[in-house]
């Protein structure tokens, strides 16, 4: 039991008004005590970029749906190692990289169309120049003092040549007038439209393909969590619980979430803060209370009491993990992929110990692994035998997993007959089951 207050303390957590609002603002201005203050109590106007954060740190700390040990954070991630398999790593940024690239061959392009126009420019002025000089070497082709007779043929032939010439330069110049004509609109017209079709297409197909992701994840995690909602219930019905026993431990959670702690937290506020906020509350509560006295070591289990289980939380985890090798485990032994989508190629069936070893290697892969090796060794005799064979009950009641909850999520019996799994319990396993994301939702 905490030490009394001293007289005239108030712990923040219990201050109103304007008090509130002052210590509010001293809190805020220290970095080391801002995370004490509550998201809903920050000042209206506060830093938009920090509320936006802790607003996001809260959501992501939350479980995915009520009951689970999964947070949205960690699906969130999921989903996105989902997206990365059926999509590619480096989608989005590849498809923006051709965006740049797309403008890069068109500003080329027009550099080199640019180019032949200048050239085409030059072609005319030479032809021109050409021409000219045809019609000037006209002086040049009539003879010196020509006789009477030949005076006249002379100037007849050489107005001929005249017209010849001249029509020759006035067709050139139209030739050149009209190549430049057209090498200019490409140049200055077509180059530009053409670009700017490109461009606008490639930034079409990246919005777009940013648009399939994102649905991708979201159905991803709207999966995750309906089979998240049937998994707890197929627990509680496993445990024998009624639905009037789940509401009633519901309000007993939510009631035990709303007592406060000898630091002046509820106990659902100190659960969500991190090791570093509790550390900056205690502190804090220091400043104006005694120390609290040192909590007493959790009594130990006394000999011939029966075996340990797990707590709720840890058989909370270990169910999802049991379904996942499960699914993982069926998948090897029909020789299926383990990849998102079946992207990748049929694979041989695989024996147990083949499908163990892939599993394992799999998991390693991925930076994941399974609270105990034991859950794996109960989904491959489920898989492989139809049942949780006696040596394998043995290591579960020796790791402290019940045999009957293990075999109720898995929908098979125990060869011991630990406890016979009804009828409703196997539907319910085999439900989450269907319903489980990872069968087959995993890279080979």
């Amino acid at each position: 039991m905490a030490a009394k207050k001293k007289s005239g303390f108030v712990h923040y957590a219990d201050m109103t008004g304007a008090a509130k609002v002052k210590r509010t603002a001293e809190l805020l201005k220290n970095p080391g005590t801002r995370s004490l203050v509550a998201t809903k109590d920050l000042p209206k106007g506060y830093d938009p970029a920090f509320v936006k954060r802790r607003q996001m740190a809260e959501k992501f700390r939350a479980p995915i749906t009520e009951g689970s040990s999964l947070t949205y954070g960690q699906v969130a991630s999921d989903s996105k190692d989902a997206s990365n398999v059926a999509f590619g790593p480096n989608a989005v940024k590849n498809s923006q990289q051709l965006e740049k690239d797309t403008a890069a061959w068109y500003d080329d392009f027009q550099r080199q169309l640019a180019q032949h126009t200048q050239n085409t420019e030059r072609y005319g002025q030479e032809a021109n120049t050409a021409s000219l000089g045809l019609q000037n070497a006209e002086g040049m082709t009539a003879a010196t003092n020509p006789s009477a007779e030949n005076q006249q043929v002379f100037a007849n032939a050489r107005a001929v040549r005249q017209g010849l010439n001249a029509a020759y330069g006035s067709q050139i110049a139209d030739n050149a007038a009209s190549s430049n004509k057209y090498a200019s609109l490409r140049q200055n017209v077509v180059a530009p439209g053409n670009k700017i079709g490109a461009v606008l297409g490639a930034k079409k197909a990246t919005s777009d393909l940013q648009a399939k992701i994102g649905a991708y994840q979201q159905d991803y995690r709207n999966k995750v969590r309906e089979s998240e909602a049937q998994n707890v219930v197929a627990y509680n019905i496993a445990q024998g619980k009624t639905l009037a026993d789940q509401a009633k431990t519901k309000a007993k959670t939510a009631a035990d979430g709303a007592k406060v702690n000898q630091y002046g937290y509820t106990n659902d506020q100190w659960s969500a803060m991190t090791p570093a906020e509790r550390t900056a509350a205690v502190k804090a509560f220091k400043v104006g209370t005694a120390l609290p006295p040192k909590p007493k070591d959790p009594p130990k289990p006394k000999p011939g009491k029966g075996p340990e289980w797990v707590t709720n939380v840890q058989w909370g985890q270990a169910s999802n993990e049991v379904i996942r090798a499960r699914d993982l485990a069926a998948n090897a032994k029909d020789g299926k992929p383990f990849n998102v989508g079946g992207m990748a190629k049929p694979q041989r069936p695989l024996d147990r110990a083949g499908a163990e070893a892939k599993i394992n290697k799999w998991l390693s892969s991925k930076g994941k692994s399974l609270q105990n090796p034991v859950l794996l060794q109960a989904s491959l005799d489920a898989a492989y035998d139809g049942k949780i064979n006696a040596a394998t009950v043995k290591e579960l009641i020796a790791n402290g997993y019940k045999p009957s909850l293990v075999a109720a999520a898995l929908g098979v019996p125990t060869a011991g007959k630990v406890r016979k799994v009804t009828e409703a319990e196997k539907r319910a396993a085999v439900n989450a089951l269907k319903a489980s994301p990872f069968g087959g939702a995993a890279d080979a």
